[in-house]
């Protein structure tokens, strides 16, 4: 018994967290296509390069994944994202922009008090809304005006 302890022991220290660790250590890459199979070390060193290089960022397309889309369907591309930043810089510096101005809440501290039957009711906090939500739409929208 003794010594089928001691080989279970030696077996333990000499293969270390490998024989008790049931997945591989080891890692493969299945699918190829969707990039290099490399290692953790390689892949960081090699996103160092590129940061450092001075490469332009441009799409690609489907068929040429390492090739950047030139001609008409760039100039769309692009004409359109001109049209959507124009149309969100008009939205920014338009001056009437209406707000919600949200109510006011007030808090009022009940002090105790002895009630009618001789309860004794306790401090205590009381909240209430003072005026309601309103819009705010640049001073042409008056109280009464839209109904």
């Amino acid at each position: 018994m003794k010594r089928v302890l001691c080989l279970l022991t030696l077996t333990a220290l000499l293969g270390g967290c490998s024989v008790l660790n049931p997945y591989k250590s080891e890692f493969t890459c299945p699918q190829k296509e969707n990039g290099k199979c490399v290692g953790v070390e390689t892949a960081y060193g090699e996103s160092l390069q590129k940061k450092n290089k001075d490469e332009s960022l441009e799409p690609a397309t489907k068929n040429s994944p390492g090739k950047a889309v030139t001609g008409p369907a760039q100039k769309v591309n692009l004409l359109y994202q001109e049209e959507v930043y124009r149309k969100l810089t008009g939205l920014l510096r338009d001056p009437v922009t209406p707000l919600v101005a949200p109510p006011r809440v007030m808090r009022v501290l009940l002090l105790p008090y002895k009630g009618d039957g001789g309860e004794l009711f306790m401090p205590r906090y009381v909240y209430f809304m003072a005026d309601d939500a309103r819009w705010i739409m640049g001073g042409y929208l008056k109280e009464g005006a839209a109904d």
